[in-house]
């Protein structure tokens, strides 16, 4: 009778063999189902902590993704699990100095953020919750920031038919964040080759830009449309005065804008 190695027999003390049995005792599965079940369960788990575990002050929070369209019955939509920072160190200071409306905002404006570039913007009704505020309140808290200067989307910022919204926007984002192409493709649901090239059409767009050439010079520069350029542009200009992007953006473009220009003036389109 062959005898196991110690070292198998410790396989089997995992959290993958206790679920896997659990599955099994309870609701009577096979070992094959229970197995594949298990697997389910722990790549679900996995997606939703964003493979690592949450920092102090976030919570996991479920929210339409943004390609959802508007009228679909929520039950029928497909959710992601966002990190949202509701308590940060800053605040304390912030505190110091403002009232608590102001710190509300402030907390407003940076959820809406981190919502927006993992694909899955909050809605009003998302901020009321997670704010122990009225939806009316949202909104006069909402005007008031973008009156203000900042950057404020929400779900209705997509589903509003009269916005520009479109999907290299959260890409853009997370790539300022640093996130890698590859990661970005895993959370935006599209493929790598369409990451990389919105990335690279918006720092060709946003560098010949800052270089004062027309919209029309970029145009021509970029070999891209004239509604697309627009779109990058109105994007470049909204980061650039948002006091939460500026940073971000001027660093990418820093590091890409030798490169990617030393590119242009090799062609001759650039001097």
């Amino acid at each position: 009778m062959k005898t196991r190695h110690r070292r198998d027999r410790l396989n089997d003390k995992s959290l993958t063999t206790l679920m896997t049995n659990h599955l099994r005792r309870r609701y009577h599965f096979s070992p094959v189902v229970a197995e594949a079940l298990t697997g389910d369960l722990q790549a679900m788990s996995h997606h939703m902590h964003g493979g690592s575990p949450l920092a102090e002050g976030q919570i996991l929070y479920p929210a339409v993704k943004a390609q959802e369209p508007a009228g679909k019955a929520l039950q029928d939509c497909e959710y992601a699990m966002v990190r949202l920072t509701l308590f940060a160190h800053s605040d304390l200071k912030f505190q110091k100095h403002h009232n608590l409306k102001d710190l509300k905002k402030c907390i407003l404006a940076r959820i809406c953020t981190e919502a927006d570039v993992q694909g899955a913007p909050l809605t009003h009704e998302d901020l009321a919750r997670l704010l122990f505020a009225d939806r009316k309140t949202i909104g006069h808290y909402i005007e008031e920031l973008r009156s203000e200067g900042e950057v404020v989307v929400t779900r209705s910022t997509y589903t509003d038919a009269s916005a520009s919204i479109s999907h290299h926007r959260p890409i853009v984002k997370l790539f300022l964040l640093r996130y890698t192409e590859t990661e970005i493709a895993q959370q935006t649901n599209h493929t790598l080759g369409r990451v990389e090239a919105y990335i690279k059409d918006f720092l060709r767009v946003s560098i010949a830009h800052r270089r004062g050439y027309t919209l029309e010079g970029v145009r021509h520069l970029t070999g891209l449309s004239k509604r697309v350029v627009e779109k990058h542009i109105d994007h470049y200009a909204e980061l650039s005065t948002s006091s939460h992007w500026h940073e971000h953006l001027e660093r990418a473009l820093h590091f890409y804008e030798t490169v990617l220009a030393g590119d242009l003036v090799k062609k001759g389109v650039l001097t």
